[in-house]
């Protein structure tokens, strides 16, 4: 299943440059051990965003989020 997320994402292209230009408030939520997009990727959103809020959470095999925060 993974492989055509995976393959979606890669010939969609990156948009990085793009999240510059936004400046509605958001917020980002991401699983510290998401199987399919790593959370590193989530920091580079927040750094981009220039109005955002951001939320980690380690999540568990049972994907029940723990309230653990990582800012």
């Amino acid at each position: 299943m993974f492989k055509y997320y995976n393959e979606a994402i890669k010939l969609s292209g990156s948009r990085l440059a793009e999240l510059r230009e936004l400046t509605t408030p958001s917020l980002i939520i991401h699983g510290t051990n998401h199987t399919l997009i790593n959370y590193e990727h989530a920091k580079k959103y927040h750094i981009l965003l220039r109005n955002s809020e951001k939320n980690y959470f380690e999540w568990h095999e049972t994907w029940h989020a723990k309230p653990t925060f990582k800012t």
